[in-house]
């Protein structure tokens, strides 16, 4: 802070320690409190280890205490493994403390959110046009018609439009870094018209593969809100699960 002395950043710890390979890619991870002490996540973890394939790409994350001795997740699993398709996509597989693979249901597949998206994340504010970047995806192992509910918890408060066209907030998100509606979380608005009265509102809706996405690795999330004047908005709690309902919210991937 102001004053030197340590703070929890957003996502919830003040210091983390990091250990690289020789491509600069992170293999080992531990947060701390401000006190110096381990920072246990709300999913239930401290540290995570990870490891690579010979191209770079993470295939392996463990959760772990602060010992570095895995540990299981609040939401049932300990490691997360993107394994190589013959389609060459990286699908993701979870497994238990004892090494048994568990199903993808009801387990929140997005990545590295603040404190597993428990935290409010305001993007810029008082913009015309404004794009918020939330994160990636991987669905695992997908089939045309395969069902996912996707969920947002989004805030305003004081949110005016402009007199240059329609105010709209909608999902948005590329694959594999092209903009492509193939993604399940994109192009879904979420309102249009007129700007919501203050207050928390929850969006959620369920969405099928499509063709376009079977040979697709990776799924940017994010959100956009077009034509505002003034106000703020944030959101959290963003979640995106297999299946055709959206069970209680917990910690992502």
């Amino acid at each position: 802070d102001a004053n030197d002395l340590p703070i929890a950043c957003i996502k919830g710890y003040s210091r983390v320690d990091r250990e690289y390979d020789e491509a600069g890619e992170i293999t080992k991870e531990f947060y701390f409190n401000t006190d110096g002490s381990p920072y246990v996540t709300s999913a239930g973890y401290s540290g995570i280890i990870q490891d690579y394939d010979e191209d770079e790409i993470l295939i392996s994350r463990i959760y772990t205490n602060a010992e570095g001795e895995p540990v299981e997740r609040s939401d049932g699993y300990t490691e997360a493994r993107w394994k190589k398709s013959s389609r060459g996509t990286y699908d993701l597989h979870i497994y238990d403390l004892k090494g048994n693979e568990k199903s993808l249901d009801e387990i929140n597949l997005l990545k590295d959110g603040p404190d597993g998206w428990s935290k409010w994340m305001t993007p810029k504010t008082n913009i015309e046009n404004s794009c918020f970047d939330i994160g990636s995806l991987n669905l695992g192992e997908k089939n045309e018609g395969d069902q996912y509910t996707c969920q947002i918890e989004i805030e305003f408060k004081d949110v005016t439009a402009s007199d240059t066209g329609q105010f709209a907030i909608w999902t948005q998100g590329a694959a594999d870094g092209k903009w492509d509606i193939g993604n399940i979380w994109n192009s879904s608005v979420m309102c249009i018209g007129q700007p919501p009265a203050d207050g928390i509102y929850t969006f959620t809706v369920t969405r099928e593969v499509s063709d376009a996405m079977i040979d697709a690795s990776v799924f940017g999330v994010g959100f956009r809100c077009d034509y505002w004047a003034s106000g703020s908005f944030r959101v959290r709690k963003v979640k995106i699960e297999k299946g055709d309902s959206a069970t209680e919210w917990d910690m992502g991937l």
